[in-house]
Order: structure tokens, then C-alpha cells, then sequence
């Protein structure tokens, strides 16, 4: 996350060192983005409550969310329900309303936790205009390789972070020369 992420390396409250869940990481990286910005809670609500009624199909929901007609006031309920689900205060973050949450954060810190989350699935985190438009050049790849090697003995995590980077720069590089881009012979 932007302003020294919550969620990369981080590990659970137990101190056991374990790395925290895929809901922990959704959990952390919202309040990091409530503490870090001026997003309110109320705010954060309406946009959850737009995004689940768009990315739920209304047979399939199972929360429990307010439909009264007075989107204010469902907000308002949502927003305490979302309290709960950030305190975890005996509520757990539903799974139903993991990709919701997520796509209720303001950019970067959306694209930052989705990054996050493809990571722990082993992917590698590359957006959609980066595949359709690639504008990598080989300058950009050498500065990115510079990047890794310059955070590679102090910053694990910085240097995770920008080899993602260089590797992403390389794909889309690749995919340019493939579709004709670029100069050379094809």
C-alpha cells in the first residue's frame, strides 16, 4: 500500500509470525487506508453498498445488509456492520463481501492490495491497459533492474517489488515485439 504498506510482509497479531490471512490483508489495508487519508468510514459505506448491489447478482446474496430505500440510513448501518468487520469484534469480513470492500478503496490503494492479493496467489500483479498499450522500452527495463539491485541487500520487500516491476516491464516489452511494435526486423 501507498505510505508504507500495511499488508506486504505483514504477519498476524498473535506474534507467532505467521502472515496474515487473505482477509486479514483486505482488513489491514482498508483501515491503513482510513487511518492514512481523508476516506471516512461513512464514505467507505456508500461505496461498499453501490459496489455489493453491482458485483453480487441479488439471487446469490446472503448478507444481512440493510434495503430500506433511504440509502443514507443503509449506509449508516453498513458502516457500523463495517466497524465490526475492521475491529473484529465478533464478526468476521465475509468472503461475499471481500470483493466488494476491495473495490470500494480509492486508486492507488485499490491497485496496490489487488497487486497484493495476486501476489499471494502467485501471480503476477500486470493491469489490463499495460497488455493492451505496452510502452516498455529498454531503458525502462534497465531502470527497474536498477531498482532491484539497489533495494537487493537492504529491503527484501522493496526489492520483491520492483523485480514484480521489472518482470512486468519485460512482459509487456515482449508482448510489443510480438504484436509488431517497436523497431527491428519481425
Amino acid at each position: 500500500m501507498s505510505k508504507a504498506s500495511p499488508t506486504t510482509g505483514a504477519t498476524s497479531a498473535s506474534g507467532q509470525g505467521q502472515p496474515l490471512s487473505r482477509r486479514g490483508v483486505i482488513v489491514a489495508a482498508v483501515n491503513h487506508v482510513i487511518r492514512c487519508t481523508s476516506l471516512s468510514s461513512g464514505s467507505l459505506a456508500l461505496e461498499f453498498l453501490t459496489q455489493y448491489r453491482e458485483r453480487v447478482p441479488p439471487e446469490q446474496r446472503t448478507l444481512n445488509l440493510p434495503e430500506s430505500g433511504d440509502v443514507l440510513r443503509d449506509a449508516e448501518a453498513i458502516r457500523k456492520t463495517m466497524e465490526r468487520w475492521l475491529r473484529g469484534q465478533g464478526m468476521h469480513l465475509p468472503v461475499e463481501a471481500e470483493e466488494p470492500l476491495v473495490f470500494s478503496l480509492p486508486e492507488p490503494y485499490r491497485a496496490e492490495l489487488i497487486a497484493e492479493l495476486a501476489r499471494r496467489y502467485g501471480l503476477l500483479p500486470l493491469a489490463l491497459d499495460e497488455l493492451a498499450c505496452p510502452s516498455a522500452e529498454p531503458v525502462d527495463l534497465m531502470d527497474a533492474m536498477a531498482n532491484v539491485m539497489r533495494h537487493q541487500h537492504t529491503n527484501k520487500t522493496t526489492a520483491v517489488a520492483a523485480l514484480d516491476e521489472l518482470i512486468a516491464r519485460a512482459v509487456a516489452m515482449r508482448l510489443q515485439l510480438m504484436m509488431g511494435g517497436g523497431d527491428g526486423n519481425r
